[in-house]
């Protein structure tokens, strides 16, 4: 299973380079991808400045193109998004607009640490 980025869409192929899925999760572009270990399933960014101002913009995409979880951001009674997220070692950590640094549970989708660090 390989994941491409190209112009805001995702497009998921088959080691054989047949295309399961191609479009924008849940009708935004998507910024960043992140393939998880061990899975077919990917850790999508969508672009946190085309969705409203509470944004739940980190997801976890299936290549079938159905969402698994989206991990709210850590300020939900503020304009609060996702801007960045990576892999820290084993563990999915994410920056939001609102200056956290939130490690990802990848089985849920909710945070399972969080710190101020702006």
């Amino acid at each position: 299973m390989s994941y491409e980025l190209s112009d805001g869409d995702v497009i998921a192929k088959t080691e054989t380079g047949t295309v399961l899925w191609k479009g924008k999760p849940d009708g935004y572009p998507a910024k960043a991808i992140l393939p998880l270990p061990h899975s077919e399933d990917a850790v999508i960014l969508l672009d946190y400045m085309a969705g409203p101002r509470n944004f739940a913009n980190l997801i976890r995409m299936a290549p079938s193109g159905k969402v698994l979880w989206r991990a709210e951001p850590p300020e939900t009674s503020a304009d609060d998004a996702y801007v960045e997220c990576r892999w820290q070692g084993d563990a999915l950590v994410a920056n939001s607009w609102s200056g956290y640094l939130v490690e990802i549970d990848l089985a849920t989708g909710k945070p399972s640490s969080s710190q101020f660090v702006k």
